[in-house]
């Protein structure tokens, strides 16, 4: 008999449990390896899957949106504030076309315009015709088509002349207009 048979105690074998030690190490190692290439794998499926990618074209996508409704908020601004401008300019200039259209309503058939003057105050029309009962008529029609108009301020007659070389005669009529300012 050997000196290692009768000795009941066993005796450890430090190798084995070094190996022991070594294959659990091993095998947590392989287990964290696999969880983290399948954490992996799945947070980017979450990325791929998810709305964020859209949500950020959106996003892009309205912010260019607002960039193009603020440079049309300018331009419209911009024409509005111009639009406006000209309505308080044509607010203060005189109606010339309602007057204008008095006189000219009131030209009978033979009398035709020779001259027209507009100023800030006041329209000049000269009128010709051949005879002077046309003339009159002319002449009482602006009077009595000026009684209704509020933006008439007084018609009067400024010149009748007669040609001696052609046979019409030419009426100049000075039309003022009231203040509109």
């Amino acid at each position: 008999m050997s000196n290692i048979d009768i000795n009941l105690i066993k005796v450890r074998d430090d190798s084995s449990a070094k190996n022991r030690k070594l294959t659990r190490l091993k095998r947590g190692a392989l287990i964290l390896l696999l969880s983290v290439g399948v954490i992996s794998v799945i947070l980017f499926l979450i990325n791929l899957y998810s709305p964020i990618n859209s949500i950020k074209k959106e996003q892009n996508n309205l912010l260019t949106t607002i960039s193009e409704s603020n440079e049309k908020a300018v331009k419209l601004s911009i024409v509005n504030e111009r639009v406006s401008a000209v309505t308080k300019i044509r607010s203060k200039r005189p109606d010339y076309i309602g007057v204008l259209d008095l006189a000219t309503k009131n030209l009978s058939e033979g009398v035709r315009t020779a001259g027209l003057a507009l100023d800030e105050s006041s329209v000049s029309i000269t009128v010709s015709s051949p005879s002077l009962l046309s003339l009159n008529n002319f002449l009482n029609g602006v009077i009595d088509s000026s009684r209704n108009n509020s933006k008439i301020k007084s018609v009067s007659m400024e010149s009748l002349s007669a040609s001696d070389i052609s046979t019409f005669y030419l009426m100049s009529v000075k039309i003022n207009l009231n203040e509109s300012r």
